[in-house]
Parts: C-alpha cells; structure tokens; sequence
C-alpha cells in the first residue's frame, strides 16, 4: 500500500454522520497515527511550497496544475498565473483601479469594463488567456459602472446597468453589445430556461443566473455555499463557522448523510470549483483540494489580506 500511488486518503467516521480524511486530522489519535505510518505513504500530501518564481508581490509555488490557468487582479491589471509561464503581469489600464466588480471569465478569455473610464464607458477589454493578446469590445450605448454582471450563458455575458435601468447581452465571438431589456422588461435565467423578470427587481436585490433547482441542504448544524455537479454525480459544499474560521465539508447529492470534512479557511468570498479541484483563499495564499492530494497552495499575494475587491478566476484549457 505504500508503493500505491493512486490510494485515496483513509476516511475516518467521527460524530455519527461526519467524516475526515486521516491527512487532516494527523496528529490527534497515537494508535491511528502508527497505523497510518505503517501502512500508508502520505508523502504526496504534503504541501511542500517550492518556491518556482517569485517578486517582492508574489511567490509562485510548485503545485501548478497542468491545463489550468489563474488570473488575479492588480491595480492595473492582472496577473496569469499557469505551468507554461507562471506567472506575466498583463497591464490592461493606464489608470489604477483597486475595485474591478465588471469582470469575469468566459471561455478563455479574462473580460472587463474599460476602468480607465471614470463613471460610465463604452468598451469592454478581453484578454485571451492562452496568447495573453487584448482585444476590445465597443458599445454604443454608454454603460454605468454601477453594473454587474448577471452571468454567463452559452457563451453570452448579460449585464445590469443600474443606473440607466437597461440589461444588456454581450456576444464575445461578433465582439456585439446588444441592449436586451429595460423597464419595460428583462429576462432572467433560472432552472436552465428564460423566464421575464422585473429591472427594479434586479436593482434592489441582485440577481444571479443560476442553473440549479435545489440550492438547499436542510441541516441546520452547516450553512450552504454553492453546488457543483448534477443530481445523479454532484455534491454541495457547505460549511460552519467556528470564532473567525470556516469549516467546509462536501455533502454528496445522492445521500446528504454523508458529510465529508475537506479543509479550513479564513474567507469564502472564493472558492471555485474546477474539475475535480476545489480552489479557495486562505489568509495571503490561494490553495486547491483534491482528494487525491489534499491542499496544496498555489501562490502567495500578499494583498489578498487587505483588499477584499481582487477578483480571482479559474479557466480550465
């Protein structure tokens, strides 16, 4: 078993209905710890951080994924963070921005309003993440930067303008910016249909387009945090609060009486699930969990613990 290289770390039952993997309680059971040494090689599951390349803003480790890039904001642009390059530093703007909410990823392509704009703008930038080449989209109608993005859907980003109280469809492919509703009207994106929906309902509470018909997990001991996945296949994350840390636990779709411990954070404004790798932020580090390796930490930023408005995205080549 300790020459096994694709063995799946020991699950260990405690309080009835949670389980752990042995890695993250090592060091709490003696007769459990020597029969884990005896048995099981845990090496693969330690988080080395070797350091690949480094700044005095960042530090790049070896626990990059292949196929996998990062991108994360800095104030005049972003960084990409992958195995071919690990990281470039792409300047976007002239202007410092510290707070870029108009962005997201789609396809291969990191998109963004044109922050060196001040209160309302006419373009959207895209970098393509895979020749870091910039290209622009152009409206014709000017756009409040009191906006957000709804979501993506089939390869379309639809936004709120808050301000003006229109919706509009933004087509990377034709590089096109079509105004799709207003007060008379807008379409809303839920249980993978259109439905019609209301501006002002969308200006007082934000509205996100979502995919999922069941959102819920009816225990009151863990707080929801997103699904991923379908319902013969999937799971949610959910988690609990304990003083100033979370707790996240995966909760398989089929039977909700398994709940398993993954690992502890200090902030759940990210954590994106990508493929079988689970990406999340912890004090100045972003990290991944699988359970084939356990938590492995990509890189150290160091503004990640006092700017709470950096926006980070996964794309999956």
């Amino acid at each position: 078993m300790k020459n096994d290289a694709d063995f799946t770390d020991m699950l260990c039952k405690k309080n009835n209905n949670e389980y752990y993997y042995y890695n993250s309680i090592k060091g709490n059971d003696p007769e459990l710890d020597f029969f884990a040494d005896e048995n099981l090689d845990f090496s693969k599951y330690e988080d080395k951080k070797e350091i690949l390349k480094q700044n005095k803003n960042i530090h790049i480790y070896d626990n990059l994924l292949a196929n996998n890039t990062l991108t994360l904001d800095y104030y005049k642009g972003i960084y990409i963070i992958n195995e071919k390059v690990k990281y470039r530093k792409i300047e976007i703007f002239k202007k410092e921005r510290y707070s870029r909410d108009i962005s997201t990823i789609i396809g291969k392509y990191y998109f963004v309003a044109n922050y060196d704009e001040d209160y309302e703008f006419y373009e959207f930038k895209l970098v393509d993440l895979e020749n870091y080449k910039i290209s622009k989209i152009f409206s014709n109608y000017a756009i409040s930067f009191d906006s957000y993005i709804q979501g993506v859907i089939d390869n379309e980003i639809y936004l709120i303008d808050k301000i003006n109280k229109k919706q509009y469809k933004i087509n990377i492919k034709n590089k096109e910016v079509m105004l799709i509703g207003n007060e008379q009207g807008i379409k809303i994106y839920s249980n993978n249909e259109f439905i019609e929906g209301n501006i002002y309902d969308a200006i007082n509470n934000k509205i996100i387009f979502d995919n999922s018909t069941d959102n819920a997990f009816e225990n009151s001991e863990y707080q929801f945090l997103k699904k991923y996945g379908n319902s013969l296949s999937g799971y949610k994350l959910v988690y609990k609060k304990i003083d100033n840390k979370y707790k996240i636990y995966k909760v398989n779709i089929q039977n909700e009486n398994i709940i398993t411990y993954l690992f502890e954070t200090d902030n759940i404004n990210f954590i994106d699930i990508n493929s079988k790798y689970i990406y999340y932020v912890d004090g100045n580090e972003i990290k991944y969990f699988n359970e084939l390796v356990g938590s492995k930490t990509i890189l150290k930023y160091n503004e990640l613990e006092f700017n709470n408005n950096i926006k980070i995205y996964v794309y999956n080549k």
